[in-house]
């Protein structure tokens, strides 16, 4: 945290080096983030490249509050909506293939028999609700940590991550018993 603290006072002050070393310190945390959002490793290059140029652009107006990386994460976040309200018209899927192999063993990642349902079952989820589903599955984030990079609450969290559990689980009998 103090290291945090000495780069954005450097960065202050204008210092480049201090710029180089945010933007490599960030850099792989923001892309994993946004690539989570798209399967377009492109698109995923472009929008953590739109984060940080929002970032700086605002940046005289930024206050250090030792959550740098969640303002991060809500400027790439916010920077992926607008993408998708001005697109609505592309795919935009999460990359969770890779991560599977992660997924915690309980609920409704049991029933699922391929990869590919998995990914059918979450785009079928709002977006809100995949972050919470992805996070606490995938990444094997704990509540509060969730609560923390999305910066809602913990009981929110709990609540959105039960109804996607049970979205979920509704999606999957449904398309058993057709």
């Amino acid at each position: 945290m103090e290291l945090e603290i000495i780069l954005i006072k450097k960065m202050k002050k204008g210092d480049p080096d201090a710029f180089d070393q945010f933007v490599k310190k960030y850099y792989g945390s923001v892309y994993g983030y946004v690539c989570r959002k798209t399967s377009d490793i492109e698109l995923a290059k472009d929008l953590t490249q739109d984060t940080f140029v929002r970032f700086f652009e605002k940046f005289a107006e930024y206050k250090y509050s030792g959550k740098t990386l969640n303002y991060l994460y809500t400027i790439a976040g916010n920077i992926y909506k607008d993408f998708v309200k001005k697109n609505s018209n592309c795919e935009i899927l999460y990359d969770d293939l890779e991560q599977t192999g992660r997924m915690r063993k309980e609920s409704f990642a049991d029933e699922l028999d391929t990869e590919v349902e998995i990914k059918i079952y979450l785009d079928k989820l709002k977006p809100e609700y995949r972050d919470v589903i992805y996070k606490y599955y995938f990444e094997e984030q704990k509540i509060k940590e969730i609560a923390e990079n999305l910066s809602i609450g913990e009981s929110l969290v709990k609540y959105r991550l039960s109804e996607a559990k049970k979205k979920l689980k509704d999606e999957i009998n449904a398309e058993r018993n057709k």
